[in-house]
């Protein structure tokens, strides 16, 4: 009955152990990125990629693109992942706690970089097309292009830096649980070790 009796009462320890970590956890979980926030900044990626479409698509008309097609096509595969991630966490936003975060970060940042350079690539053909060419409604268009691809950029760039402050925390807070859970388990080991043992 001494048995049973000490018995119970390591169980009862190490229940109340388990329960004071849980109760730990679920306070520090608020740290994590709630479904409100990867809503919202699920939906900003949605607009920004639908500008840099625009850009995309402003970029396909210029001479250069018609003559090498290659940097538009690369483009617009990007922007079928993109699309394909924000569906997917539209569908599923808790997937943004796993590998759909860094993906879309990823996306943001790849296209943020190739608007980048078409505003680059365009204000340089513009340059050079007043200088050689004199054509100054070419030069015009590929000004604007230039603007249009940077404003893309700018706003790709404002979102993926709401993706990574939201990444950030996530692996803060799971840092966190994980000491919580080594901690707990720590705690379970003392006690059940250091229980009076019954007499035999």
């Amino acid at each position: 009955m001494n048995a049973m009796l000490h018995g119970v009462m390591g169980a009862l320890l190490v229940f109340a152990t388990i329960t004071a970590f849980a109760q730990e956890a679920a306070s520090e979980k608020e740290n994590f990125p709630t479904t409100e926030e990867i809503t919202l900044v699920v939906g900003q990626a949605e607009t920004a990629f639908n500008r840099y479409k625009l850009s995309v698509d402003r970029e396909a008309t210029l001479p250069q693109s018609i003559q090498d097609k290659s940097g538009v096509a690369k483009d617009r595969q990007l922007l079928s992942t993109a699309v394909t991630v924000i569906k997917g966490l539209k569908k599923k936003p808790e997937v943004f706690h796993g590998l759909g975060g860094l993906l879309l970060l990823s996306q943001l940042d790849d296209a943020s970089r190739n608007a980048v350079l078409c505003a680059s690539q365009s204000n340089g053909e513009a340059d050079l097309n007043l200088l050689s060419q004199h054509d100054a409604a070419l030069a015009q268009e590929l000004l604007a292009t230039a603007q249009q691809c940077m404003d893309a950029s700018t706003l790709l760039y404002s979102v993926s830096e709401s993706v990574h402050a939201l990444l950030v925390r996530e692996v803060e807070s799971q840092d966190i649980l994980n000491g919580q859970a080594i901690e707990a388990l720590n705690r379970c080991k003392e006690i059940v070790n250091n229980r009076p043992h019954p007499r035999k």
